[in-house]
């Protein structure tokens, strides 16, 4: 503990405080730090948070409460006691890292895949020790001047065990309400003149094109056609992030001729429908230089944040045929 205590008898004058320093100085950084962090993070999760407030919105205020306002305010009343050199600072720290580490455990509980919980636990359960052990905490906070509530004890575990249970809820319904749940299937007794539906997405077929089934990798998938192109469409969920369409899908919805063909990228962008701020899309548009012709090849993934679904848009036509893409994207209805 030399960092934390080499600086013992550093004092500005006879009537302050000593100086914070070392280890404990950047243990307050960190907190400081993390406080921030827990304010940002709806923003670094926010399809996981879709997920679950289109089906229970009121579990998931409830969640932001218990994971951000409530430990906000503790490291909020840890730092003011820290100010006025209260001899509660210690344990209102203490109460932070212990929810900080039962928060860990809620993260697993929201997405057991994710290894994230296990770098947070293993670097606050050190930053508990070290505040027990610590010569510079106990220098300035002497045991003898320490005092705590009961009150406070028993506020800071029941919180932080209503946390853990209402992720484990968030965890149930990412697991089991919304990607098992029937209401978000398409009856296809519902299906008007002229719509198609795999089950989770319908459409409404675009004047001038023809709708089959295709199979591919044993998956059902829509397709739209031409003389002059065709559209492949697979739905799904996404679950924690964007839904990916793994390699050997595109690599079968592409062909053979597309194998040793170069492309070029054309556009990469981000946008939203119009009319359903709900929906919103990535596009990739690329040129393969396939022969005699070149080939355009649109890949498009819609996501629709009511339902957690998405819907995989996969489009080829000739340079210089047009493109149906936006007519298919405006076809594609979720519910």
């Amino acid at each position: 503990m030399y960092w934390d205590d080499k600086y013992a008898d550093d004092y500005q004058s006879a009537d302050e405080y000593p100086k914070i320093h070392g280890a404990f100085k950047v243990l307050l950084w960190f907190v400081a730090a993390s406080v921030v962090f827990n304010l940002l993070s709806p923003l670094l999760i926010k399809e996981r948070v879709a997920v679950v407030w289109s089906h229970s919105p009121l579990l998931v205020l409830l969640l932001l409460f218990f994971g951000i306002v409530v430990p906000t305010v503790i490291a909020a009343m840890a730092f003011q006691s820290l100010r006025d050199r209260r001899g509660d600072t210690p344990y209102l720290l203490r109460a932070y890292i212990i929810y900080m580490m039962l928060g860990a455990i809620a993260l697993y509980q929201m997405d057991v895949q994710n290894r994230e919980w296990l770098f947070r636990l293993g670097f606050w359960m050190p930053c508990y020790l070290y505040l027990g052990r610590s010569r510079q905490v106990k220098r300035l906070f002497p045991e003898a001047k320490r005092q705590v509530s009961a009150q406070l004890v028993v506020t800071v575990l029941a919180l932080s065990f209503m946390y853990v249970f209402f992720a484990l809820r968030v965890g149930n319904y990412m697991q089991y309400n919304v990607f098992e749940d029937d209401t978000l299937l398409i009856d296809e007794k519902t299906l008007g003149e002229d719509e198609y539906s795999d089950g989770l997405i319908r459409l409404k077929k675009p004047a001038g094109l023809e709708c089959g089934t295709h199979y591919i990798n044993g998956e059902e998938i829509i397709t739209l056609f031409n003389d002059d192109c065709v559209y492949y469409l697979k739905s799904g969920f996404w679950e924690s992030e964007v839904a990916t369409v793994n390699d050997s899908l595109l690599a079968a919805l592409a062909g053979p001729e597309f194998t040793m063909a170069t492309r070029e990228l054309m556009s990469d962008s981000d946008f939203g429908l119009e009319g359903d701020p709900k929906i919103d899309a990535h596009r990739k548009c690329y040129i393969y230089y396939t022969k005699p012709y070149p080939t355009m090849v649109d890949i498009v993934i819609l996501r629709d944040w009511r339902t957690a679904k998405y819907c995989l848009v996969y489009g080829k036509y000739e340079q210089g045929t047009g493109s149906h893409t936006t007519e298919i994207l405006d076809a594609v209805r979720f519910q």
